[in-house]
């Protein structure tokens, strides 16, 4: 008589039906995170483009210089 079966349990079953959908179910909300955060810092991006559209350019002045090696010195 063989005893195993009782000692280490049947086989392992196949997933169930429920399982699987939870699966399913979880895989969508990552995803749906996963996508909501991409449409969110591509906003963030548009709408700091749109408010502040000068941060690339290159500003130019007509003062001089300021020397920060030379302290004190202004007035």
């Amino acid at each position: 008589m063989d005893h195993r079966a009782g000692v280490y349990g049947g086989a392992p079953s196949s997933p169930s039906g429920e399982t699987s959908d939870r699966v399913k179910t979880l895989l969508a909300v990552l995803l749906s995170l996963g996508a909501g955060a991409a449409v969110g810092a591509a906003a963030v991006a548009g709408v700091t483009a749109v408010v502040n559209p000068d941060t690339s350019a290159v500003e130019q002045s007509d003062q001089q210089p300021i020397d920060v090696l030379d302290y004190g010195t202004r007035g």
